[in-house]
């Protein structure tokens, strides 16, 4: 079967254009996250620029975030008075399995409020020398966590690390 590449493209242009703007500015917004996250995690291994943070431990794997990529966006769904806005943390995750010597990385979006996460992209590398063994940038469905898990441990060490970090900028007011 051939496809004609011209005539989805238009299909696609049709598509888009008979959206309403907000749901534009929501796969815009959603194209450029993707685009930026993926971008920080294919930059290669841990460099002066990453800030990971140890999170929690289980046994002999480690969980931790790269500060410096945590990001925030707000996505509403319904409209009108149905209206609900809530808001999803974007962010790098590391997990260091020591007896396979290996980190993964996962560029990854958690939604506190429905405990659900999505990963985007996933980059593993021998842990000793940061050497890249595979990376795809392939979106995964969307998991559930529970609140007993690392994942719950990583969105309340986001959620402790925004508090400090505006407690620190009062301070210095």
């Amino acid at each position: 079967m051939k496809i004609d590449f011209f005539v989805v493209g238009d299909l696609a242009s049709a598509i888009f254009y008979h959206l309403g703007a907000v749901m534009k500015i929501k796969i815009i917004s959603l194209m450029m996250i993707t685009f930026f996250m993926l971008a920080g995690l294919e930059g290669g291994t841990a460099s002066a620029a990453d800030n990971w943070q140890f999170v929690d431990a289980r046994g002999t794997t480690g969980y931790y975030l790269d500060i410096d990529a945590i990001s925030y966006e707000n996505l509403t769904e319904g409209e009108g008075d149905k209206a609900v806005t809530r808001e999803l943390i974007n962010t790098r995750v590391a997990v260091v399995k020591a007896k396979q010597n290996r980190r993964f990385i996962y560029a990854i979006r958690f939604d506190p409020t429905k405990l659900t996460y999505q990963i985007f992209a996933t980059r593993t590398e021998v842990y000793d020398t940061r050497a890249k063994i595979t990376s795809t940038d392939t979106a995964q469905s969307v998991q559930s966590y529970s609140i007993n898990s690392p994942m719950a441990e990583m969105v309340s060490f986001i959620a402790e690390y925004r508090r400090d970090v505006e407690h620190q900028k009062e301070i210095s007011r």
